[in-house]
């Protein structure tokens, strides 16, 4: 049975590398696909979810490391795409920040200073 891929493995491999190997898996995992139509070993067959699962991990790594240098790239733009956001529920994207929250009007600025909260203490 073929040894999975490693993640240590692919952080050494460069972008041109990782396709390469990434087109190699998808050839493998095709002709194994073929062979288990023609009726192939069982030996063949055990390989094919090994194949599909490292296809997979290289896909992963492959996108993370997209979406890392991604989000370096946007560290400082205005804008940043929908897919780096936070994601959180429409209610807390449409709520309002601190700032505008305790913002108040010059009139509630002035009432609120002349009449400030009480406070009362109880003697025990």
């Amino acid at each position: 049975m073929k040894v999975s891929l490693k993640t240590k493995a692919l952080t050494a491999m460069n972008k041109k590398d990782l396709d390469a190997k990434l087109i190699e898996l998808k050839t493998e995992y095709a002709n194994l696909r073929t062979a288990k139509v023609t009726g192939g070993q069982p030996a063949k067959l055990s390989k094919l979810r090994v194949v599909r699962r490292n296809i997979a991990r290289l896909l992963t790594y492959m996108n993370t490391q997209r979406k890392n240098q991604l989000r370096v790239y946007y560290k400082q733009a205005k804008y940043i795409p929908k897919e780096l956001r936070p994601r959180t529920t429409k209610k807390e994207r449409l709520a309002l920040t601190p700032e505008q929250k305790n913002a108040k009007t010059k009139r509630q600025a002035l009432k609120a200073s002349m009449f400030p909260m009480r406070r009362f203490f109880i003697r025990a």
